[in-house]
């Protein structure tokens, strides 16, 4: 559940949804397909993508330079 959460980007700080395309830091392209806010204070959350070849993967947010925040 994302209520009251949103994921933003590092570098201008404007709203990412799902859908959007990023690129990680190894240079890969992927899609956001969703998120898991932190579950405690000291967590990042989890950032859902897919690649092009339609595998998936779950990152910390940072690799695709964004992070979860309060809405």
């Amino acid at each position: 559940m994302t209520d009251g959460y949103k994921l933003i980007s590092l570098t201008d700080h404007q709203e990412i949804l799902s859908g959007s395309m990023r690129s990680t830091h190894r240079g890969e392209f992927c899609k956001v397909t969703g998120f898991k806010v932190p579950e405690h204070e000291g967590s990042t959350g989890r950032v859902y993508v897919m690649f092009g070849d339609g595998s998936t993967a779950s990152y910390y947010p940072a690799v695709i330079d964004c992070r979860i925040v309060k809405a």
